[in-house]
């Protein structure tokens, strides 16, 4: 897949004129096709993506690979856009869309796993103490028993801490729904974890557990 992110331009030819932190800058050279944007874009906004995945998708998978796959996906996309402002929620829908792929992929494969003799994808989180790690699975056991669209509000807003507009434009939903699904979302989410024995201590400190919860700064309400 890399061989294939490379055909979209991997000059190096004036990048570093685009690597000021100027989205509509980079959006027109997206947009016009010149060689140096795709590198820049890369550059710019894969923190970006590889954080949204996962948040989204939690232990396990290759992030690399669907980071590539998110990022094929946009420079395949870029030119219908519309309003060159929005080229970071653009690419954030993009990968939101293809980490929601992703879960239904995975829900699918431990349904019929056995049957298929197909493996579930191992845990990536040894780099983890192992009682952060234990907390991490479970938290993710958890927002895993969420519809795909509620997981992605819940981690946009609690994860990655974004604003309701910012989910509103990335999710293509209405602020005034957002707030309502929010609501009920938090309330659920709050339950589940109480129930579970590992995380009940985390619901008292009202945060997910170490190697989930997004930058303190960014957790405005």
């Amino acid at each position: 897949m890399a061989a294939d992110l490379k055909r979209f331009g991997d000059s190096r030819t004036g990048a570093t004129a685009l690597d000021a932190d100027d989205d509509v800058l980079l959006a027109h050279a997206l947009i016009q096709g010149r060689p140096e944007a795709p590198l820049a874009a890369w550059r710019r906004f894969y923190p970006l993506v590889a954080s949204t995945l996962r948040r989204m998708l939690g232990p396990g998978g290759d992030l690399q690979d669907l980071a590539q796959d998110v990022f094929l996906r946009f420079f395949t996309k870029v030119n219908g856009l519309r309003n060159v402002e929005s080229l970071r929620p653009f690419l954030m829908g993009i990968a939101i869309r293809r980490a929601q792929e992703e879960i239904r992929q995975r829900r699918v494969r431990r349904w019929f796993g056995p049957v298929l003799d197909d493996s579930v994808m191992p845990p990536t989180t040894t780099e983890m103490e192992p009682e952060n790690r234990q907390a991490v699975l479970h938290f993710y056991r958890v927002i895993d028993r969420l519809s795909v669209s509620d997981r992605s509000i819940y981690v946009l807003r609690y994860l990655e801490g974004l604003e309701h507009a910012q989910i509103s434009t990335t999710l293509g939903i209405s602020i005034s729904t957002l707030r309502r699904r929010l609501v009920r979302l938090s309330k659920r989410v709050h339950r589940l974890m109480s129930a579970d024995p590992v995380l009940a201590e985390f619901v008292a400190g009202e945060h997910p557990p170490k190697g989930t919860a997004s930058r303190p700064e960014r957790r405005r309400r």
